[in-house]
């Protein structure tokens, strides 16, 4: 990431020491996963430290690890380069056109199948000047640039940078706090913009955003006092706490913090553990697809096996990208019996028939 205190070529080192350490591993495909979601977070929030260790992290994991499953990592890193240059492309388009703003604004274009960042929960209204970048961009992408493809918004993927010199600490300061947050947090903060307090309810029109989204993006500004709620928040309360009589306001008296640039949108420990769960079930997951592939692809190539000979030869030929379990072995030959893709000859050995 950015901000890292070691060198480049020290960096280089370490990414060494770490594919030394991945050839040990049983169960690569596990490390793989955790590193293209990190990957993944990485490029979206613009925080790698450096292009070219990122590619070059992916070209040693290729040589130890194949080709054919690196693909995603290589396409991701891909869209990242082809994304700006029509970034730099839609700056140049803007040029001509009449939106005039202090605003900044870069889209991330990704492939659909290879990100699986999924679709979002909730409706979002964004600001109007937010607003015209948008359909700007969706017009430059959609009909100038490659017509016929459509877009897709992933809002809960976005993250935002604003800048407020409106609190008493940072004119004290004499500098402006940043506030880097999500776009649903961006989105409510901006509401303000128009009174310095608001009604859950006149938050809600003006957003779009759903009671579930909106009341975990209003908690999550009033941990760190950037807003004040009435009734109060206690120590004790949760999201779930906040209701449709709840009156907010920013706290432009009282709100201090030592850092000029501050993050808000960084999870906690419960959606980082829940994130955690999804992808090891993601790989339990890939895991029983990758061993049905496999045994087709043993039956189709060998016609007759008995059942020692198939379950070795699984366990020999997915072995190094994971430790494959017997018991799932044993469920995909069921499976692949009962949809008459394998028939058993005898007690023990097996014909393939499609």
């Amino acid at each position: 990431k950015k901000n890292t205190k070691l060198a480049p070529n020290e960096i280089e080192e370490k990414l060494s020491e770490m594919v030394v350490i991945f050839n040990f591993l049983s169960d690569k495909d596990s490390f793989i996963s955790f590193y293209t979601q990190s990957f993944s977070k990485r490029l979206i929030s613009q925080t790698s430290a450096s292009d070219n260790l990122e590619e070059l992290m992916i070209t040693k994991l290729k040589s130890c690890y194949g080709l054919d499953c690196m693909i995603a990592l290589t396409r991701m890193y891909n869209d990242v380069q082809l994304t700006r240059e029509l970034n730099d492309e839609f700056a140049r388009y803007m040029n001509d056109k009449p939106i005039r703003s202090t605003l900044s604004f870069n889209a991330m274009i990704v492939t659909q199948g290879t990100w699986h960042l999924g679709k979002s929960s909730t409706e979002i209204i964004f600001p109007p000047d937010l607003q015209s970048f948008y359909e700007a961009f969706e017009e430059f992408y959609t009909v100038r640039k490659f017509a016929g493809r459509r877009l897709m918004w992933l809002p809960q993927q976005s993250h935002c940078e604003l800048r407020s010199s409106a609190f008493a600490s940072s004119k004290e300061r004499q500098a402006p706090y940043t506030f880097v947050c999500s776009a649903f947090q961006a989105v409510v903060l901006l509401t303000f913009n128009t009174g310095d307090a608001k009604g859950y309810r006149d938050i809600k029109q003006a957003t779009g955003l759903n009671d579930s989204e909106l009341k975990a993006v209003l908690f999550s500004l009033l941990r760190p006092r950037l807003l004040l709620a009435n009734p109060k928040i206690t120590a004790d309360s949760t999201a779930d706490t906040i209701t449709d009589s709840y009156r907010f306001a920013v706290n432009y008296r009282s709100f201090k913090n030592s850092k000029l640039r501050i993050v808000l949108h960084s999870k906690s420990q419960v959606e980082q553990e829940e994130e955690q769960q999804e992808t090891n079930s993601q790989i339990q997951k890939a895991r029983k697809t990758a061993i049905h592939a496999m045994v087709v692809r043993i039956m189709k190539s060998r016609k007759e096996m008995d059942h020692q000979s198939l379950v070795s030869a699984c366990v020999s030929q997915l072995e190094s990208r994971f430790k494959p379990d017997i018991s799932d072995i044993k469920r995909s030959i069921d499976k692949l019996i009962d949809s008459e893709y394998l028939e058993r000859v005898d007690k023990n050995k097996y014909r393939y028939k499609a």
